[in-house]
């Protein structure tokens, strides 16, 4: 599957604002939606029928490989999420009530920055209990 970026989706805009000024405003934007999902615990209906963004907690059924932690010492190292008394968090993009084509081959995939330095910035400030559990055990 192809990932659209926001430098390709740029080749589509037609207005006034240069590439770096249209990327900053989707940075900024991003941002924004990211801190309000977390710090509010609500999920963010999207315009046009295109879905819910929604933030969402789980325990992960089998723990997660700290590569960094691995590559050092030589042996597995797995996460053990303490921080957050085991935990993960997750953005899912519920497209059951949208009305677009093809809704199913479509996915949200979250830039790795975002989704680390982030969130542990907004679990350190506003803690997680209000933050819905998932019904899954792991995506």
């Amino acid at each position: 599957m192809k990932r659209t970026t926001v430098k390709e989706s740029f080749k589509t805009y037609k207005g006034p604002l240069t590439q770096k000024e249209y990327n900053q405003i989707q940075e900024e934007f991003n941002l924004l939606l990211f801190d309000t999902l977390f710090i509010t615990g609500d999920s963010f209906e999207l315009p046009a029928k295109l879905g819910t963004l929604e933030i969402q907690k789980y325990k992960p059924s089998k723990p997660l490989i700290d590569f960094n932690a691995t590559k050092k010492y030589g042996k597995k190292i797995y996460h053990t999420n303490r921080h957050t008394r085991g935990y993960a968090f997750k953005i899912v993009w519920k497209k059951r009530k949208a009305t677009f084509k093809r809704k199913f081959s479509w996915d949200l995939k979250l830039v790795r920055s975002l989704k680390r330095t982030r969130l542990q910035f907004l679990i350190t400030k506003y803690g997680f209990s209000h933050i819905h559990e998932s019904k899954y055990e792991s995506n």
